[in-house]
This record gives C-alpha cells, structure tokens and sequence, in this order.
C-alpha cells in the first residue's frame, strides 16, 4: 500500500500493470489505469505527466488486456506512433499458433484459438473505438507507423476493412517516403488479410519498377511478390524487374532462405509471368543439397515444378520436378485458389 495522503501517482505502478520495486515502502500513490485519477493525467512534457517514452515503454511491455485499458485511458491523447505500436504489439499478442509448416490443425481448431476468437469478441466495442481513433490519425502517420499498423492487424486477424482502407490512402500519399523494406511489410500484411487495395498496389509496383528496385533485398522481394500473387494483383513489370535483378546478381539469390526461394518461385507460378532465366536460376537454387525446406515450402515447390511442366512445358531435367514429392513423402498438395486452382503456404 502506498503512503496515505500522497498526490503524486507512482508511474512504475500505473504503467507496469501495478509492479512497484519500493512496495509499501513507495512514498507515492498506487493508481491503476482504469482508476480516474489516472484518467485525468495528461500525456506530456510538465512535471506530474506521463511521459511519451513512458507510455511507449509500457505498450511495447504490456498484455492484450493492459494494451485496451491504456487504450481506454489514454486514447484520445495518444499519437500515432503510440497508435501504431500499440497495433504492432497486439497483434503479436493476437498472433495464431499455427505451425508455418502447416503440420498442425487449421487456425479454427489449434489449442487457444477459441479462446482468441472470445477475447475479440467481448472486447469488440474497445477495438471498434481504436480503429475509428487510428483512422482519425492515419493521414499523419509515416511509413513506419503506416507499416506496423497493418502488420499488427494482419496478426491479429480482426475486420478492419475501413481502417486498412484508411491506411491505403495515406501510403499512397507516402509512397515517396517508404524504404523497400516498409513497402513490402505493408504489402505484405495487405495480402496476409486478403484485402486489395488496387491503387496501392498499382502505385507500389509503378514506384518499384521505376526506381529498378533499389534497396529491396532477398526478403523484401519474396514477401512483395508474395502479396501480388496472393492477391492476384497483375504486376508483370514488377515481377520482371525483380526477376533481372535475382539473375543479376548471384549474391542476392543465395541470400533468399529457403522460404523466400519457394514463395517467390510459388508466385512466378501463380502470377503466371514466365522469366525462362528466372525459372531455371530458382529450379537450380532450390536443387542445393541440405536446403532445408518445411512442409509448406514444399507444397510451394510442388506448385511451382507443377507450373513448370504443365504451362512452360519445360524439358523434365529442367523442371524441380516430382523430386519434391519422393523426398518429402507429401500427400497431394493441399492448394485450392488461384488460376491453376493453387493456394499457397506464407
């Protein structure tokens, strides 16, 4: 218990979900941050203020839970970059359990899923209350913000069509301020939701192929891809400037993980854009003895060498071909969308 008769508000017990090194020792007042003491206090500079780095410090520390009631306090203060982490960070916290190498059940039935879906459920009014407060602030939020944003909402699979609407408009105002790296986490996300917003991903790929693709790396190209294919977004030029700069450049292709290489190979195949040297410099690369594939980047190759013998006809020494299938033991791809009617694995 704090000193009776003290005024000030103990910030490490307000902010750090009532964690006070000093206990009952503590000269100041133990506020909680639902309490409406701790309401009335301002988000500042002045003394007896919680600072901005404060209340940064406390989202990037805070449970599910904690990230609403600050939400609820302090909302209306908050500042795009407190906005913005505040999304990152739920939906770390929201993300599913599902294994990337899809061994496990669907995210419906995976251990805590149900109680994921309740949690949302119950809190539907607070986060309705936080998506229309990040669409007020959108139109100043940077790249960063813009990005972690829609990586949070990605993750945490909530209906959020008016703010990832919201958060189009204001990149494509950026675009000129987003690094390839931004880009291709925002892009990602997009897909990663199933939203296509077609004058963001028109303006991406435009800005892309005119600046040839400068500054994207291994990942930054597989995860871009990624999202066009996914979403089935026709972005022949980009996909061909990407495909020039990985032929290019050896360096650049032995720096793609292995699920970078199967992802991109996986959209080429889905995206249908047929780069003869691109193909063969992937088939190659996905050969290399010891690359370690999990089961959803197998499925991914299966897609991809199905591809490469059924539409380019490709001669079977050329094509990754049912290697993956006798190695990995898989049973039949479990692909079900797009123009071949396969799905992929991201």
């Amino acid at each position: 218990m704090s000193a009776a008769g003290s005024t000030r508000i103990c910030f490490a017990y307000l902010l750090k979900g009532g964690q006070c090194t000093k206990g009952a020792s503590c000269s100041m007042r133990h506020v909680a941050p639902e309490e409406p003491a701790a309401a009335a206090l301002r988000i500042g500079d002045r003394p007896g203020d919680i600072t901005a780095a404060g209340l940064s410090a406390a989202l990037a520390r805070a449970s599910r839970d904690q990230l609403l009631t600050f939400f609820t306090t302090w909302g209306d203060q908050m500042d795009e970059q407190h906005l913005s982490n505040l999304w990152h960070k739920l939906g770390s916290q929201l993300r599913s359990d599902e294994r990337r190498d899809g061994t496990g059940p669907p995210p419906e039935q995976a251990a805590g899923w149900g109680e994921r879906e309740r949690w949302i459920q119950e809190n539907d009014a607070a986060l309705a209350r936080l998506q229309r407060r990040t669409i007020e602030i959108a139109p100043r939020c940077d790249a960063q913000a813009l990005s972690n944003v829609v990586h949070g909402l990605a993750h945490a699979q909530i209906e959020a069509g008016a703010l990832f609407d919201a958060v189009a408009a204001a990149a494509v105002a950026r675009l000129g301020e987003f690094s390839a790296q931004h880009t291709a986490n925002t892009v990602w996300a997009f897909a990663k939701a199933g939203h296509e917003e077609v004058t963001l991903f028109d303006a991406v790929a435009d800005a892309a192929v005119r600046g040839q693709m400068k500054g994207f790396n291994a990942q930054n190209i597989a995860n871009t891809l990624w999202a066009f294919a996914k979403l089935g977004h026709a972005a022949t030029a980009l996909f061909a400037a990407a495909a020039d700069m990985i032929v290019a450049n050896d360096n650049l292709l032995r720096d793609f993980t292995a699920q970078g290489l199967a992802a991109t190979a996986w959209a080429f195949a889905q995206a249908d854009v047929r780069h003869l040297p691109l193909v063969a410099a992937l088939t190659s690369r996905l050969k290399t003895p010891g690359l370690s594939l999990s089961r959803a980047d197998m499925q991914n190759c299966e897609v991809f060498a199905t591809w490469c013998r059924d539409e380019l006809r490709l001669p079977e020494e050329e094509i990754l071909s049912e290697g993956v299938s006798k190695v990995t033991g898989l049973p039949t791809p479990l692909w079900a969308k797009g123009p071949f009617g396969r799905d992929t694995y991201m």
